[in-house]
């Protein structure tokens, strides 16, 4: 195919020494945290902004997030700037490398790029992250402003970005590309030679000359975009891809040669695998996180690096852990028999309802053989995972963390050994105190706070740029009252610890294997049955499904350390044969026995069903199918509602078993 020659046509940031415009050398500076590394500023940034961008802001939706490490021929990308591209060329010959981050589910970067009304413009989220720097977000429970976090994208190359992205107007879906460049002026060897301010846009020039707009024809992007091998969105997907081109040599291979603690922590060796430990460090409480998704009636985050998958399946051990510490704070119990959940209160002025709490802390125990640090598996301390590579305290394997979210779901920071836990160890020696404060974001704060309406309003303004951290400001010391009031909740714990510590075995193995073995109420296609709705007749028309056929789980009850029995209500439409099924949650979804046989063959089925009554005690026609993994019922003249409990058995505590029901 003939290629086009096209080349984007560059626009400077003008310059005008009586204006109190940023220049790029300010721009780069506004956003220095070095307290994290760049990779961390990167994807906190990036996934912040695809989550307030969320298309199905429910706890049904999904939010896509993929980054891709690749390589690309330097001059197939240099021929499209103008001013710059032969420099480009000189400086980075050959093969370079990239850096695209693209979500869907999103809505796109919207709104207009051509109105000169500036009130139109500030409404623009293309012209906010494309133009602005430092707009604040207007969306409820939003990560923070526009623009300074973005800095992150133009430090770790050589301040080249590039925006494609599809959104849906009346008229249909439009594509748009552009790119930015933000470089430190005051450095000697510039790109923009041409420029006192180091700020420069390309893509296509209005008609009459004094602006730049996005490349917009669906075929000219399908030529940009085969350089890294992307591809456009399709179909009815919408969102946005960042391309970081030009990637530092220091950004994309660190020297950990000298530290012996990060020799041992491979992920710091691969760019893709930082990004992966990454994600998790600081978005946990949303990878693939139900809990989150039903409490804040929000969108779960699902990310890949390099197309593979990061689920709560295939997270670190650690993280699987802080998910579950984090779930606990969300709704105020444990969601597993060691985690120990407190109420955090504050003074009752602060509140419009002095009735409520301000948040929860959860916190564990956890020896090295529980982290699985030692044989066969080897994973590296918790502290190394969070960001901190200190060899005594790694070594001493007796730290006291605790990590701090609110109603987005990024982690704020990790206070290790600081003033939101206990001063010096509480906890048993070799161990390691694990915990996570989560805050009531819908909170009503009185009216003294009233520039803030909730608690959630108050800690987002409390945050700074890079959200790294909750600071109060001068009227109120809110912050600092939730810090000692969490570290007071954890001190009290362990100060009556012997006198609260008796736990008959049957409780252990029943909060052990209770929620473990069984998925949350609700699991299977179409149900809708809540825990408290009373059983039904056989054959009500007026309440009996009319299209699929539903399951729900009303509940469940251990009957030994490997079996355990489950109440369900089977809802079967007229003329149908229904199966219900264990399946087995795997990356891949639902894996019922058949499945499972073609896929794995070496390990048996970890789940059977035992036995079936009838709570009515009706003479039920059925039978049991494919190795007494699923029960199958004949179809009937008119629909059917059975109330029923199941006996099941596993052989493994490796895997999540689903229940779910077919028709045919």
């Amino acid at each position: 195919m003939m290629r086009r020659k096209m080349m984007l046509r560059i626009k400077l940031a003008p310059e005008d020494p009586q204006s109190m415009a940023q220049d790029g050398s300010s721009i780069l500076r506004s956003l220095q945290n070095r307290s994290l590394p760049m990779v961390d500023l990167l994807v906190r940034e990036s996934i912040q902004n695809s989550l307030d961008a969320s298309i199905d802001r429910s706890a049904n939706g999904f939010t896509y997030v993929d980054y891709h490490v690749g390589q690309f021929e330097s001059q197939e990308l240099s021929r499209w700037f103008e001013e710059v591209g032969p420099e480009l060329t000189r400086r980075f010959p050959r093969t370079q490398h990239y850096l695209s981050i693209e979500d869907s589910g999103t809505t796109g970067l919207t709104g207009s790029f051509t109105s000169e009304v500036p009130e139109v413009l500030n409404e623009s989220n293309f012209h906010k992250l494309v133009f602005g720097i430092g707009k604040n977000q207007d969306v409820e429970g939003a990560g923070g402003s526009w623009g300074l976090g973005k800095t992150s994208y133009f430090r770790v190359g050589v301040g080249l970005v590039i925006y494609y992205t599809r959104i849906k107007r009346k008229s249909g879906y439009q594509e748009r590309l552009i790119a930015s460049l933000i470089e430190d002026n005051k450095q000697p060897y510039r790109l923009l030679t041409k420029s006192n301010r180091g700020i420069a846009w390309w893509g296509v020039e209005s008609e009459n000359g004094n602006r730049i707009y996005p490349i917009v024809d669906p075929e000219t992007i399908q030529e940009f975009l085969s350089i890294f091998n992307l591809r456009r969105y399709s179909g009815d997907e919408t969102g946005t891809s960042i391309i970081i081109p030009y990637l530092k040599k220091e950004f994309i291979n660190h020297e950990t040669s000298n530290d012996p603690i990060k020799e041992k922590c491979g992920w710091l060796n691969k760019l893709s695998s930082e990004i992966e430990v990454a994600v998790q460090r600081w978005y946990y409480p949303r990878i693939n996180n139900k809990s989150y998704s039903t409490h804040f009636k929000r969108a779960q985050l699902l990310c890949r690096v390099n197309d593979r998958p990061i689920l709560k399946s295939t997270m670190l051990p650690v993280f699987r852990l802080m998910q579950d510490l984090y779930n606990s704070a969300l709704i105020g119990n444990s969601v597993s028999e060691k985690i120990i959940v407190k109420p955090v209160a504050i003074h009752r002025k602060d509140l419009a309802n002095t009735a409520e709490e301000i948040g929860y802390v959860a916190f564990i125990e956890a020896s090295r053989e529980e982290l699985k640090m030692g044989p066969p598996d080897y994973y590296q301390s918790p502290l190394a995972y969070f960001g901190n590579y200190s060899k005594d305290k790694i070594e001493s394997h007796n730290s006291r963390v605790l990590a701090f979210s609110r109603m987005p779901g990024m982690v704020v920071r990790y206070a290790i050994d600081e003033s939101w836990v206990p001063t010096g160890p509480i906890q048993s020696e070799k161990h390691m105190l694990l915990g996570m404060f989560v805050p009531r974001s819908a909170v009503k704060l009185s009216p003294l706070y009233y520039e803030h309406d909730s608690l959630e309003e108050y800690l987002r303004a409390s945050e700074n740029a890079d959200h790294a951290d909750w600071v109060d400001g001068d009227k109120f010391t809110l912050v600092k009252r939730i810090i000692r009031n969490s570290r007071k909740a954890i001190q009290e714990y362990f100060e009556t610890e012997t006198s609260n510590n008796s736990f008959s075995a049957t409780s252990r193995l029943a909060k052990k294997y209770g929620t473990l073995l069984m998925p949350p109420t609700g699991f299977g296609k179409g149900s809708s049955a809540s825990k408290d709705r009373p059983s039904r007749p056989s054959g009500d028309r007026r309440n009996g499904p009319k299209h699929k056929a539903t399951v729900s789980i009303l509940g469940s009850k251990l009957v030994g350390e490997d079996q355990v029995e489950i109440e369900v209500e089977v809802a079967i439409p007229i003329n149908k044969e229904c199966r219900l099924k264990i399946a087995v949650v795997s990356q891949a979804g639902n894996l019922d026995y058949a499945s499972w046989q073609k896929e794995i063959t070496d390990v048996p089925f970890p789940f059977k069903f035992t036995k079936l009554r009838f709570q009515d005690g009706r003479n039920v026609a059925y039978n049991f199918a494919m190795n007494q993994t699923a029960v199958h019922f004949l179809a009937a003249n008119k629909p059917q509602t059975y109330h029923m409990v199941l006996a099941m058995r596993k052989t493994s505590n490796k895997f999540m078993p689903n229940i779910i029901i077919e028709s045919k």
